[in-house]
């Protein structure tokens, strides 16, 4: 019979490794409970008999309106306007001045989808400043 590459030998648990896997059982079992719905079943698998009727609460509720500060400048190369909204990093350009608002319009949206899926803060408008320079 030929061996495969694969193959391993497996050897039972000692009894110290079995007391040691028991423990390690126990303490998850205390720090990580089961939900209160979670029936358990003979070969130690835990499973939910329903889901749980709570929902979790967003942290920005959906409806909320928030307003960025954007520039549109014309792009003389290429024709078209950038937009920059400084506040999210974000860069993008339309043909006209309309398209360029939605296509900022939509990289905010996605942006900030982006920043609740990961669990992260929404940042806020900058106020923009001017600076006085003489020529």
């Amino acid at each position: 019979m030929t061996k495969k590459p694969f193959d391993r030998i497996v050897r039972p648990a000692t009894p110290e490794e079995r007391q040691r896997h028991a423990e390690i059982r126990e303490k998850a079992m205390q720090e990580f409970p089961p939900a209160e719905n979670a029936v358990r079943s003979t070969k130690g698998i835990t499973r939910r008999l329903s889901m749980p009727t709570e929902k979790k609460k967003r942290r920005n509720p959906a409806g909320k309106t928030l307003t960025y500060t954007a520039y549109f400048l014309p792009d003389e190369e290429a024709g078209g306007y950038t937009a920059h909204i400084p506040a999210l990093g974000i860069v993008t350009e339309g043909e006209s001045l309309a398209e360029a608002r939605t296509m900022a319009r939509d990289a905010i949206e996605g942006r900030i989808a982006v920043l609740r899926e990961l669990n992260q803060p929404i940042p806020k408008d900058v106020e923009p400043e001017q600076v006085e320079v003489k020529v």
